[in-house]
């Protein structure tokens, strides 16, 4: 299903075989949840060149691909396999992340972490390192490992890491916490 640009979709999108396909082609809204536990998609294709794309229900896909420098908003969890930037697009996330997030070549792609109470049980960078992670409010944990050019933490927000390794320099902004449970390693400058 491809969708033209700045339209609208006021309705859940599905696939009962796990085949289907979402493209939005430029700007566009989809206020349904895409996918569920049961009939999730094969792919979501979007963040084309100087699109916005906004999803404010879940996402069920095995593959979310972020393929231009376009921005993605993420108002609900997004539950697959794999979520990846093949340029330097950026994810603005609300909820959970229940994936793998990489990029298709090293430095790719901006991940913001901005919701108040977030988890990601996937690995970030473990294929491509991500060019940028960021948390910008509330806590974010991750239950994985982390690959990134840069990871922030904002003022006031916190990094929690759970049995984590992360490969990345990490600058906390005046007031970012780095919170550490379980066996951490970090091979970064944490500032």
């Amino acid at each position: 299903l491809s969708i033209s640009n700045g339209k609208i979709i006021k309705s859940t999108i599905s696939s009962s075989d796990k085949t289907g396909n979402l493209k939005l082609l430029g700007d566009g809204i989809v206020n349904g949840d895409v996918g569920d536990s049961v009939n999730s998609l094969n792919s979501v294709i979007v963040g084309a060149n100087g699109t916005t794309s906004t999803f404010s229900g879940d996402i069920y896909a095995k593959d979310t691909n972020i393929v231009g420098n376009g921005t993605v908003n993420l108002n609900q969890d997004l539950v697959g396999t794999n979520l990846t930037f093949s340029a330097n697009g950026i994810v603005n996330s609300i909820g959970d992340i229940t994936s793998n997030v990489n990029g298709t070549t090293a430095n790719s792609g901006t991940l913001n972490m901005n919701g108040a109470n977030q988890l990601v049980t996937g690995d970030i960078g473990n294929t491509n390192s991500l060019q940028n992670f960021n948390v910008t409010n509330g806590t974010t944990t991750l239950d994985r490992n982390l690959t990134a050019t840069n990871t922030n933490i904002n003022n006031n927000s916190t990094l929690a890491l759970n049995n984590s390794t992360v490969n990345s320099a990490i600058k906390t902004d005046g007031t970012g916490n780095l919170s550490l449970s379980g066996i951490n390693d970090i091979t970064g400058d944490v500032r």
